[in-house]
């Protein structure tokens, strides 16, 4: 577009807008992760090629690169760019309590029941497990956490919970493992919940000890890695919309064999199954992607 008709057009109120990027052919996205597996052992195969082409062409930009074949160069000379690559799908938009309809639906229909459920009565019964697979920096796995503080019943020892929350990438785990917090990213949260859970701490806000405590952080990958198993509840929430559809089905699988018969999985809003049972699965709350493990 000319210096000319883009002033006529900002002149005439007509917005200008920036080019959309334009689209790699899939061969050449094959090609591309084939030659980063073989020389970089990095390994972006299973993820979602629409998703992958959108971030991979901004990483290309934001490294002064214009083709796939010159970003190969960049990465060949800077071990810096490598490391960006590898987290190029590592951190998913979270923040705390996001939709907060399955938020309300598990602090007030599942976790009570379950706390009270085979000998999780705080005496000698079993633990109760959750699992927040993905947790990125953690605001997921503390929304959790303090649903069960509420829904705690009296006298309830805390040490019964196991609340694991895992990640692939080791750097977003550190952040989460510290607690902290911008005030950015608490601002949203009713006055009642951060006066509750969280204190003022430099410009942001660290998570109070008491929830900190349900949680154990650690570095999970779910494409390689054995699921935690035996659980009561699993959050896996805007975490299958990253991968391809052969491996949504396999982590799916894997997933839903880690919970015990009656336990519960909830997925992203996005991520409905659409043949639940095929996994031993059935609704519970389908809106909500909530559903029950049979049995």
């Amino acid at each position: 577009m000319s210096h000319t008709v883009a002033a006529a057009k900002r002149k005439s109120g007509e917005s200008v807008r920036k080019p959309a990027h334009p689209s790699i052919h899939p061969d050449e996205i094959d090609a591309f992760l084939r030659t980063v597996r073989s020389l970089f052992g990095i390994d972006l195969s299973s993820y979602r090629r629409s998703s992958l082409s959108r971030r991979l062409f901004r990483r290309i930009r934001l490294a002064g690169g214009s083709s796939l074949a010159e970003y190969l160069d960049i990465l060949a000379a800077n071990p810096a760019e490598r490391e960006h690559l590898s987290r190029l799908l590592t951190i998913p938009v979270t923040e705390f309590f996001r939709d907060s309809k399955v938020f309300d639906c598990i602090e007030k229909e599942i976790l009570p029941p379950l706390l009270l459920d085979g000998g999780l009565d705080g005496g000698n019964g079993r633990e109760l497990r959750t699992w927040c697979p993905g947790c990125a920096s953690g605001e997921e796995a503390y929304s959790l956490a303090v649903s069960l503080e509420r829904a705690l019943p009296a006298g309830f020892r805390r040490e019964k919970i196991r609340l694991f929350a895992t990640d692939v990438d080791e750097r977003s785990v550190d952040r989460a493992r510290r607690g902290w917090f911008g005030a950015d990213r608490v601002r949203a949260l009713p006055p009642e919940v951060i006066g509750t859970f969280f204190h003022p701490s430099g410009r942001g806000y660290v998570v109070d000890e008491r929830i900190r405590r349900f949680i154990r952080f650690g570095r999970h990958d779910l494409l390689k890695d054995s699921p935690i198993g035996h659980l009561d509840l699993l959050l896996c929430r805007n975490v299958l919309i990253y991968f391809e559809r052969e491996q949504q089905e396999r982590v799916i699988a894997r997933l839903a064999s880690a919970v015990r018969p009656g336990g519960f999985i909830a997925f992203g809003s996005s991520e409905a199954l659409a043949v639940p049972s095929a996994f031993g699965l059935e609704p519970f709350d389908p809106a909500l992607r909530i559903y029950r493990k049979a049995g």
